[in-house]
């Protein structure tokens, strides 16, 4: 013991047992005699055994302070360079990328002739990737690629390289370079996870059957459950992609029932509810969507889930759930594009209850929220059918005045043809007939052109222009045989009754009575026809014409007046 060599002794015998990887052993010979050690380089030997020993057995915190010893005591000694590199590992699995990257930079700028540079800009390239700066990682990965072809790393560069380029959204990249490993090294213990990557690269290149390939391959290895349930996600979106949503829903089905503190499975709960939806399961679809809100009621999801049990209940008629729904979703979306058409949606379900209170009230605040909003329009159509309904002209003309770009063109049609309408009730006859005259002349094919045709021809009624709104009914009479129709050829009997036609106005409201199935109509039509026959000084026949109407259409505004009618001429 009391030789000049026992340090040399001592320091070589911890080194046979690292060696052996007696890692334990080689700790407790070395730690005793570290402070008898005089020569420098001998003391950075020991204190780097120790610390190498440290990190192979994964005490981290132990193994960098035992090798920011060895560099202190001798910065630039034989193994210097691989002490910096292991200190490095030992930090990045501290979490300190930090200073895991400034010592393998530090190899990379101090050893430049170091034979462990390669290893060096892998483990910068490994704290780049972990720390999110995936291109410069990538870059580092292919330089290690081209410089040193014949790498003993060369195995674990290509994967984390594949990994890096999946990261920067470089999939045809990272495809290539795990199809590289796997192809060369088929038995690597890395290749279960090189194809958990190349499926996700494959599902995200729309490869939807090669990833399904893949990523079974993954699960029939070895895996922890929260691993399993990653590349089962992954799985299930891919199966999703080749539309086979049985098998899909089947695979987010395993992933809730196995491993239910997965922490994608907000996720897995929304892709669910999509899968069933495609299966045309809508009301299991809407269960998957409702459980997601309860579990996850602050989650990012949780508007999107609401909105979609609202589209279902809305679907299904159930106008009171779906407005429920939407109030959530507008709630959780806040002023976002989804929270736009959620308000819009609960506007609508209000209007379909007939609650036009709430339904204007929920317009007004789509409006004022998003006056620029893609639905902006169609909410202030909205708000101006409710006013209109409400029999509020005045405000449900200037409403549908603010209509400037409508989401598509059945809503531009409806609005020319309310406002005229709207502009009727208001004898502003001139702005009836405007918009009704836009109507036909932009959209000639349209539906309701007839009912444009009609209020035009009632607009110049009212105008005085007698002849003008004849063609116009007329028009209307040749054009449909529904309301529109029996209106106007009871506005041409109004006219032939007003010029004194009274036997022509007879038969034109005889056409309405029994042309046409509208009661208001008819009634109506009965009741004139009766009012013919007096000025006719046909007494028999007006009676039976009031009588007819109190019989057939005894709730009529008309039947009061009718019995009134008999009374007195009676």
């Amino acid at each position: 013991p009391g030789d000049r060599d026992a340090e040399v002794w001592n320091v070589h015998r911890g080194t046979a047992m690292y060696l052996q990887k007696k890692y334990r052993e080689a700790i407790d010979a070395l730690t005793p005699v570290i402070g008898k050690i005089k020569t420098p380089e001998l003391a950075a030997e020991a204190w780097y055994r120790i610390g190498r020993s440290q990190a192979a057995l994964k005490q981290y915190p132990a193994a960098v302070k035992a090798l920011k010893a060895s560099l202190a005591a001798a910065p630039k000694w034989n193994l210097a360079d691989d002490a910096h590199l292991v200190l490095a590992y030992s930090y990045q699995q501290t979490k300190n990328f930090k200073n895991a990257k400034e010592h393998a930079r530090r190899v990379i700028a101090e050893f430049p002739k170091s034979k462990l540079l390669d290893v060096a800009h892998y483990r910068l390239g490994e704290c780049l990737r972990l720390t999110g700066q995936v291109k410069a990682a990538a870059d580092e990965y292919r330089l290690v690629l081209k410089k040193w072809p014949k790498t003993h790393l060369k195995r674990q560069v290509l994967y984390a390289l594949g990994w890096a380029q999946l990261g920067s959204n470089d999939y045809a990249g990272a495809e290539k370079n795990f199809t590289a490993l796997i192809d060369r090294y088929p038995t690597d213990r890395l290749i279960p996870r090189a194809k958990h990557g190349r499926g996700i690269t494959r599902r995200r290149l729309k490869k939807f059957g090669l990833a399904v390939e893949d990523l079974n391959t993954m699960l029939q290895a070895e895996s922890s459950q929260s691993e399993k349930s990653r590349v089962r996600h992954v799985l299930g979106l891919a199966q999703k992609g080749m539309k086979n949503y049985t098998d899909a829903a089947a695979t987010f089905r395993t992933i809730l029932a196995e491993d239910p503190n997965y922490k994608e499975t907000e996720k897995v709960c929304f892709e669910l509810g999509w899968s069933l939806k495609s299966l045309g399961k809508e009301d299991e679809a809407a269960k998957a969507f409702a459980n997601l809100t309860k579990k996850f009621p602050d989650g990012p999801l949780a508007a999107d889930a609401w909105c979609l049990v609202g589209d279902r209940a809305y679907e299904k008629k159930d106008y009171r759930r779906a407005a429920s729904a939407y109030y959530a979703a507008m709630n959780k979306a806040g002023k976002s594009t989804l929270g736009e058409q959620s308000a819009y949606k609960l506007g609508l379900s209000y209007y379909r209850q007939d609650n036009l209170k709430n339904a204007e009230q929920t317009f007004n605040y789509q409006c004022f929220t998003w006056p620029k909003g893609p639905l902006s329009s169609d909410g202030m159509f909205m708000k101006a059918e409710c006013l209109f309904k409400e029999k509020k002209y005045a405000e449900a003309l200037a409403a549908y005045n603010m209509v400037k770009q409508p989401s598509n063109k059945d809503i531009r049609i409806l609005v020319l043809l309310h406002a005229s309408q709207a502009a009727a009730q208001l004898k502003q006859w001139e702005k009836s007939l405007d918009f009704a005259t836009r109507l036909t002349g932009e959209f000639p094919d349209a539906p309701q052109v007839a009912q444009a045709l009609y209020q035009q021809g009632w607009a110049r009624q009212n105008l005085g222009r007698q002849d003008e709104a004849l063609k116009l009914y007329r028009r209307v009479i040749a054009q449909s045989n529904l309301e529109p129709a029996a209106m106007a050829q009871f506005m041409i009997g109004e006219i032939q009754f007003e010029r004194k036609q009274h036997q022509e106005a007879v038969k034109s409201f005889f056409r309405v009575s029994y042309g046409y199935g509208y009661p208001k109509w008819q009634a109506a039509a009965t009741y004139e026809a009766g009012r013919c026959f007096e000025v006719l000084k046909k007494k028999t026949q007006a009676i039976k014409q009031y009588k007819k109407l109190i019989e057939q259409f005894p709730k009529s505004d008309k039947a009061p007046l009718a019995k009134e009618r008999i009374t007195a001429l009676q």
